[in-house]
């Protein structure tokens, strides 16, 4: 059996360029109207170009399972908000 390959731990100016790039993605998807593709789209998939030009730079600057683990966490916190609908 072999070791898993280990991830790579990342300095505080990775992880700070990490949030710089996820800020802006959240907030434009935050920003499409609900109930368009852009909203709802599965695991906060953007269609419009703006948004998908951010979700790559997000993708570039931050490891796979911190994407995940963010889009969830927002997810979940825009549930719990009282008052707001999806």
């Amino acid at each position: 059996m072999s070791d898993p390959k280990p991830t790579a731990l990342l300095d505080r100016a990775a992880r700070a360029a990490c949030y710089e790039a996820r800020d802006p993605y959240l907030a434009c998807m935050d920003a499409a109207p609900p109930g368009t593709a852009a909203a709802s789209s599965a695991l906060g998939q953007p269609t419009s170009a703006r948004c998908a030009s951010l979700r790559k730079e997000f993708e570039a600057k931050c490891p796979a399972s911190w994407v995940s683990y963010f889009i969830d966490l927002h997810r979940n916190a825009k549930r719990m908000v009282p008052g707001k609908q999806q």
